[in-house]
């Protein structure tokens, strides 16, 4: 019987781990998505050249 409360204990910290991990990765997602569009608005702006001085 200790092995199957043993096994519950692994399974709970494999399902939090698993779902921290499913978490950071829409995160690392959701912040490229927002990176990949900025840059392509600061591209069609022109690079933003206008904010160098030189």
């Amino acid at each position: 019987m200790s092995l199957s409360r043993a096994f519950g204990v692994m399974g709970i910290l494999y399902a939090v781990f698993m779902t921290a991990v499913a978490v950071r990765g829409v995160y690392v997602l959701v912040r490229a998505i927002i990176f990949l569009r900025l840059a392509k608005a600061e591209l069609k702006r022109g690079s933003g050249s206008e904010g160098r001085s030189g």
